[in-house]
């Protein structure tokens, strides 16, 4: 016969390591489901594919890119170069600058 005091804390034991369990699994499903949903509700709105026309012979010398904006530096034919700015949000060139080198 065991004691009754130990029978109690192993009871309350047993209870607190159930309780535990049911806590985990339950926070471990909630990360599963946040993670599907996430992964099945992204916002495919800034991925795109586009073409942007460029002068012919045109070559990129650099690039960069601020929020939706595009901008190109561009060597064009006769070594003149330009600098191209291009929405791509809007799908749309918003400026075509040409640069004079002066002597």
């Amino acid at each position: 016969m065991q004691d009754p005091t130990i029978e109690n804390i192993r009871k309350r034991l047993t209870r607190l390591m159930l309780v535990s369990i049911i806590i985990t699994l339950t926070l471990l499903a909630s990360v599963v489901i946040t993670l599907i949903y996430k992964l099945n509700h992204l916002d495919n709105h800034y991925i795109s594919q586009q073409t942007i026309e460029l002068p012919a012979g045109a070559k990129i010398i650099s690039q960069s890119l601020n929020q939706q904006t595009i901008a190109l530096h561009l060597k064009l034919r006769q070594n003149k170069e330009a600098i191209l700015l291009y929405d791509y949000k809007k799908a749309r060139i918003l400026s075509e600058l040409l640069v004079h080198m002066t002597p």
